[in-house]
């Protein structure tokens, strides 16, 4: 049957063609006017569908409204929880400074601590009087002090300025 086969067709032959075959298609045609079969929707029904829609957005809209609210809330919450904490830090912070401080002014404590660097009182009081040149009297003057005089007082390691 092989053989039968390529005897038939050779090389360089081409094979016998066939004759297309024609697909038959249906007739349609249109015709104008109303189709009477067809089934429409009553008025009544797309009202009420249109009505729904809106009423599920309506609602989805004030359940997200609400949840950013509560979201709001709750980082508004969280917020002044933070700045409450800082704010009890602060006054602790406050607090140990005014402690600190009142430990390290005390009279009782400089005088200990001076003590135990070699200090003492003074056994006098030695006031000092200055005469300044022209010049730095006017820039004195300027500044509001006493343009004519200096007078510095030196009692236990203080200088004051009249």
């Amino acid at each position: 049957m092989a053989q039968a086969a390529r005897s038939y067709y050779t090389y360089g032959s081409t094979a016998p063609r066939r004759a297309p075959e024609q697909q038959t298609r249906p007739n349609v045609r249109v015709l104008p006017g109303h189709n009477t079969d067809a089934q429409t929707l009553s008025s009544t029904f797309v009202a009420g569908t249109k009505l729904a829609f809106a009423l599920i957005i309506f609602v989805a809209l004030l359940a997200g409204a609400r949840v950013w609210i509560s979201t709001q809330t709750v980082q508004m919450l969280q917020t002044n929880e933070t700045m409450q904490a800082q704010l009890d830090d602060a006054y602790a912070a406050g607090h140990e400074l005014e402690i600190n401080h009142s430990v390290l002014a005390s009279t009782t404590r400089i005088q200990s601590e001076a003590s135990r660097l070699g200090m003492s009182a003074p056994e006098e009081t030695v006031r000092i009087t200055v005469d300044l040149p022209a010049k730095e009297q006017a820039s004195a003057a300027a500044v509001g002090a006493d343009a004519a005089t200096i007078n510095t007082a030196v009692e236990t390691g203080t200088s004051e300025v009249d």
